[in-house]
């Protein structure tokens, strides 16, 4: 008994040991190195964590290198299992095995910045005697990336090896450490004319990747323009141009070079290309919110005593973002300046950080007195979101000002402010009756935000389609338009108004009504009336309403067909604008609108036409035999309505140009002028009425002389 459970004691303490074992080198589940899997990988069944090891264990040892064992294999494996493949073969890295220390810097290279824990391996390695062992750390130490930072002096040492694979990958993994590598700049630039074209093509990648970073090269690059060797002047050109506006100290020597006749043409284009890159402007234009590393140059012409070059700077600032909340401290003391530009321009830039600091808040508040920046000031308070009681306050007392961009200004910061502009609401009501549009729109919406339900900008609305002044009337008309696509209580509330004994009241509601579209059906009773108001405008507008209505109420359409053998000539135009907005909704009223073309009165028959080619959506094609009998008839008014109705069809009218050239002939003048016109409006098919109206365009009745020349030309264009 006692035997049997000394035999279960050592299964339990071996099961515990290999579950430890287990969780300290991982499982199969371990997941793999990001990206796709190594080339071959796909094809082979996955490598386990075993192979992993005894792969690993081969390697020791080993003297030559043909009986390594196959690195696709070990590749496979460190991609499924990067943890393990790192806890195995960190050792290696820098053994005296050479062998496995070069198989092991591999790896680490695979593994990449996770395996950053071999910095200090590969750095040792990099002076090693074995030039093949010294390139594999280097480019190990590429792969890891910017976690490779320790090893950069060690890095720019080797920039001066013997070997040139060496120093090209000492440049590379430079490179990829980045800014932190930014002390080896100068030795790089040094390497632009090394002995060998390679090592030379990556120093320009280098200091290419480094960018700003490499500014410290500036001095020894602007010494390689006067090199012998036109390819090592090109790669300096080109590195300045990368460096950017910190290579602003090369712009004389770049501007001689891309100058000079005599340089060689490749040269030169990379002095012109890197003269346009080292211009801070264009760079921080191009970089705004990533224009962070150039922020100490635009602080340098912010700085500056010439206040152009402060200007400048200020804008830049202000493309920048929030990258140049470093520089509040320098926008706000520039609020204080006696040129309003640059107090504008810093105004924006504090805006354009998105800073809420009360700092920022209390000094472009104390800017509001000034009338010179007070448009920005208020803008910048807007972007910035100051809904404290203070800044609403401040900005509440200039809603009335005289400058329509101030109060545009203010109604738009306090419809920004949402709920926290309350204590502004009855100003900002006030506005609703503003001269301007643009402030009235504003108004509304913020008065919206502070009641959904919008009676807080509906109420006083109606109360302003009564004012006597017409642009306050109409401009509550159009507000209320364009709330009620919101608002569906607007139509029944405006539908009542139309019977007010106030002319300007009827007006303006029917404006508001025809702005709204079939929404305002349910005032179609009251609109009928309407179209026999004592004022004339209240009968254009109810008209135009009903046609607004459009093709889902025949009850509108019929009420605009009742009034076409009105009397009143203008209640009968006006009933045939309305049908000719309602559009292929009036087709049904083709018949009656062909009579009309036969009215004595000008202006009723061009409605009747208009109205024929919206109704038709601009096809003759249904009554093109009913215009040509007409273009005959005995009647001139009748010729007239027919050429006009033709010239509203434009090029769809083409059939009838040879009864329209005949008609340039008609004994009467309006004939032959709206033939001219129809003629005119069908373009290319009309080509063959050239030669008469070439000879029209010198009739002595000026009327019939002016539609001929118009005509030539618009054939003329239409044929080009």
């Amino acid at each position: 008994m006692l035997r049997h459970d000394r035999l279960r004691s050592g299964c339990l303490a071996v099961t515990i040991w290999l579950l430890v074992v287990f969780i300290a080198e991982g499982s199969d589940s371990e997941s793999p190195l990001p990206g796709a899997e190594p080339p071959g990988c796909v094809e082979r069944p996955p490598e386990t964590q075993a192979s992993l090891r005894d792969m690993v264990h081969r390697l020791k040892g080993l003297d030559d290198p043909m009986m390594m064992v196959s690195w696709d294999r070990m590749r496979c494996a460190i991609h499924h299992h990067p943890k393990l493949a790192l806890r195995l073969m960190l050792p290696l890295v820098g053994s005296q095995d050479r062998i496995a220390a070069l198989a092991a810097a591999k790896a680490m290279g695979q593994i990449g910045p996770a395996a950053s824990a071999a910095v200090p391996r590969l750095t040792k390695m990099l002076a090693v005697s074995d030039p093949d062992s010294r390139a594999m750390a280097a480019q190990s130490l590429a792969s890891i990336g910017p976690a490779a930072e320790p090893a950069v002096d060690a890095l720019i040492d080797a920039l001066g090896d013997e070997n040139p694979l060496v120093r090209r990958e000492a440049m590379r993994a430079l490179a990829h450490i980045g800014p932190g590598a930014a002390r080896a700049a100068r030795a790089i630039a040094r390497l632009l004319d090394d002995p060998h074209p390679q090592v030379r093509q990556t120093a320009s990648y280098a200091l290419q990747e480094l960018a700003y970073a490499g500014r410290e090269a500036v001095p020894e690059l602007i010494a390689l323009l006067d090199d012998e060797d036109d390819e090592v002047k090109k790669f300096a050109a080109v590195a300045l141009g990368n460096i950017g506006p910190y290579a602003e100290p090369a712009r004389p020597r770049l501007e001689a070079v891309r100058d000079d006749p005599g340089e060689n043409s490749n040269v030169r284009s990379a002095a012109r290309t890197a003269l346009d890159r080292i211009n801070l402007s264009a760079g921080v234009r191009q970089l705004r919110e990533a224009a962070e590393p150039l922020l100490p140059l635009v602080l340098d012409r912010v700085r500056s005593d010439d206040p152009e070059q402060r200007l400048e700077g200020v804008e830049l600032l202000g493309l920048m973002g929030p990258t140049a909340q470093p520089a509040i401290d320098d926008l706000i003391g520039l609020l204080e300046g006696d040129d309003p530009r640059i107090e504008n321009a810093a105004l924006r830039a504090l805006a354009a950080t998105g800073s809420r600091e009360d700092r920022v808040a209390r000094a472009i508040l104390s800017r509001l007195s000034d009338a010179d920046v007070r448009v920005e000031a208020i803008r910048a308070l807007g972007v910035l979101d100051a809904r404290d009681p203070e800044s609403v306050e401040a900005i509440a007392t200039h809603l009335a000002d005289p400058d329509v961009s101030v109060r545009r200004a203010a109604v738009q910061a306090l419809a920004a402010s949402g709920a926290a502009a309350a204590p502004a609401s009855d100003a900002l009501s006030a506005r609703l009756s503003d001269s301007d549009s643009g402030v009235r729109s504003q108004a509304a919406d913020a008065l919206v935000a502070l009641d959904p339900s919008g009676q807080r900008a509906l109420i006083p609305l109606y109360a302003l389609l009564a004012d006597d002044d017409a642009r306050i009337n109409r401009g509550a008309a159009d507000e209320l338009a364009r709330l009620g696509m919101r608002f569906p209580t607007v139509t029944t509330e405006l539908t009542p108004l139309l019977r007010q004994n106030d002319g300007p009241q009827r007006f303006a509601a029917a404006r508001a009504l025809a702005k709204l579209g079939p929404a305002a059906a349910v005032a179609i009773p009251e609109l009928k009336l309407l179209l026999e108001d004592s004022d004339p405008r209240v009968r254009s507008m109810a008209a135009e309403t009903l046609g607004a209505i459009g093709e889902e109420s025949s009850e509108a359409r019929g009420a605009l067909a009742a009034n076409l053998d009105h009397g009143d000539l203008a209640t009968k135009r006006f009933a045939l604008r309305g049908l000719e907005r309602m559009g292929p909704a009036a087709q049904s009223e083709v018949p009656k609108l062909l009579e009309l073309l036969a009215e004595q009165d000008l202006q009723t028959q061009q409605a009747a036409g208009s109205a024929l080619a919206a109704a038709l959506d601009g096809d003759p094609s249904p009554i093109m035999p009913d215009l040509i009998a007409l273009l005959a008839d005995p009647r001139p008014n009748a010729r007239a309505g027919a050429a006009y109705a033709l010239s509203r069809f434009e090029s769809a009218a083409a059939p009838a140009v040879p009864e329209l050239i005949a008609q340039l002939d008609d004994p009467h003048p309006i004939p032959r002028v709206y033939a001219a016109v129809a003629l005119g409006a069908i373009g290319t098919a009309a080509k063959s009425a050239l030669p008469r109206l070439s000879e029209l365009q010198w009739d002595r009745d000026f009327r019939i002389s002016g539609s001929a020349r118009q005509a030539l030309a618009a054939i003329r264009k239409a044929k080009r």
